[in-house]
């Protein structure tokens, strides 16, 4: 089944959100019936967050999962991004897109995702490489230094508490501290 194409005609600008916005946000996530699936919640709310906000050009979900815990075809893509690298095991944490949505229709599947499917976080130094995801994990208070000893990840921002988001005001001209473009996939922006 085709996604079907974000409605924002009716969408407001996030600047301009009152709290009846969320809480419409909010019901059709509790409406939906995903029957238990991660992967059909997350799709829903990316498409019901694009569809209620006119600024979210594109949004994804992830989760940190253990490489193990990837399903194959997410574990081969996790294999391509670290070239052999053998430190990828089986408990290395993977930053895992389970919903994806955008203007673009070619946005709104997970696995046509041609770089952020399964992203292996194998140390600090292996993120920092990738300007885009270090930025995310910044942003959202990721503390990185349990990576280089193969400990879980941890954030301050907790579920239920105040939560933040990733967001990249111009994509064409955003860069982080080194000089590198955030979004570096040039057709992206």
């Amino acid at each position: 089944m085709a996604p079907r194409p974000p409605c924002y005609g009716r969408a407001v600008n996030v600047g301009d959100a009152t709290l009846e916005h969320v809480a419409g946000l909010r019901d059709r996530m509790a409406a939906r019936d995903d029957k238990g699936s991660v992967r059909s919640s997350a799709q829903g709310f990316a498409r019901d967050l694009a569809d209620t906000f006119s600024g979210v050009v594109l949004a994804r979900l992830f989760l940190v999962l253990p490489f193990s815990q990837l399903p194959e075809g997410d574990r081969t893509f996790a294999r391509g991004i670290v070239g052999g690298d053998a430190r990828l095991q089986a408990t290395t944490n993977v930053l895992s897109l389970v919903g994806t949505y955008g203007r673009d229709p070619t946005w709104c599947d997970r696995a046509g995702s041609r770089g952020h499917l399964a992203i292996p976080l194998i140390d600090r130094a292996f993120v920092s490489n990738i300007p885009m995801v270090a930025k995310l994990l910044a942003d959202l208070e990721v503390d990185l230094a349990g990576l280089d000893d193969g400990k879980p990840i941890a954030t301050r921002r907790m579920l239920g508490g105040r939560n933040a988001a990733f967001y990249v005001p111009d994509a064409q001209d955003a860069v982080d501290a080194q000089g590198r473009s955030i979004i570096p996939a040039r057709d992206f922006v």
